[in-house]
């Protein structure tokens, strides 16, 4: 991944962690620059994954705003404020970013400042 230019720069932008290959890495177009343990505190150890209120599960209750899941299974009805913030009230949501996609997203953020 680039090299944040703050500690929050991922809350800052999305709100929420983010999540996306190493192909990047792994190809040398992303230089790893450092390793701090101290950032995996900015990520969950259970991340969940949402589900909006369009998606067709049968059986299986996704309540007014949307769902969260464990990757055990179990699913959790979330309130609206949730459901703003992850952004899944306006279709922003999106559970990983294509490598390219995130550093465009990035850089935009970046050029907006």
């Amino acid at each position: 991944m680039p090299r944040p230019v703050g500690a929050s720069l991922a809350s800052a932008i999305f709100r929420v962690p983010f999540y996306t290959e190493d192909r990047l890495v792994a190809t040398g177009a992303w230089k790893v620059v450092g390793h701090d343990e101290d950032l995996l505190a900015l990520f969950p150890s259970d991340p969940e994954i949402y589900h909006g209120t369009d998606l067709q599960w049968p059986g299986v209750d996704l309540g007014e705003f949307g769902a969260a899941e464990k990757a055990s299974g179990e699913i959790r009805l979330i309130g609206s404020d949730e459901a703003r913030e992850v952004g899944l009230l306006d279709g922003t949501y999106r559970q990983s970013y294509i490598a390219e996609d995130l550093e465009r997203m990035l850089n935009e953020a970046d050029r907006r400042k």
